[in-house]
């Protein structure tokens, strides 16, 4: 290198980088082909060491990145199930609920531990065959997406009353279950 002082090499560098761009990124890619092997083992070797780290890393930032998540997530479903997709992270923030709750049931929606529970929030399809377009999700929780997930608006609201309906009879006394 040229330059023996820092803020000199620092812009030298930068410089060679962006001029050389496309050649160290087929020189990267090159390599990791002939290499795959060992940086997989190595990989796997960090992961192994560093599990709990890594596990901690990865909640936190589900937590402070709850849209970007989402976004990312829904677009491989949309991606493997061959459904238009369009959404961003900033439309994601826009129809969250304010007050965190589920819209559909109003429990408050909270993320498990790597793991889906009746609270967690989710991306509900409006019109499933629409996919994940702006104005067709929105984000309720786990319990109402599951609820809706192979129904119609007609066949939820059927056995809703039908429940209200046996529910006060029970309640009323005028039926008793067998």
């Amino acid at each position: 290198m040229p330059h023996k002082d820092p803020e000199k090499r620092a812009e030298y560098s930068k410089k060679y980088y962006q001029e050389n761009k496309e050649k160290r990124k087929e020189q990267h890619k090159k390599y990791y082909q002939e290499n795959k092997e060992k940086q997989m083992e190595r990989n796997k070797k960090y992961y192994q060491e560093n599990k709990e780290k890594i596990n901690k890393q990865v909640k936190q930032y589900r937590l402070e990145n709850k849209e970007h998540w989402m976004c990312c997530t829904s677009k491989v479903r949309a991606k493997q199930k061959n459904l238009p997709f369009n959404l961003s992270t900033e439309y994601l923030k826009e129809i969250w609920p304010e007050d965190n709750k589920c819209p559909a049931l109003g429990i408050t929606m909270k993320k498990g531990d790597f793991c889906v529970t009746d609270h967690s929030p989710t991306l509900d399809r409006i019109i499933p065959e629409l996919g994940y377009t702006k104005g067709n999700v929105q984000v309720v929780s786990a319990l109402a997406n599951r609820i809706m997930s192979d129904a119609t608006v007609d066949q939820v609201m059927a056995v809703a009353k039908h429940y209200e309906k046996i529910t006060k009879e029970l309640e009323n006394g005028k039926k008793t279950l067998q």
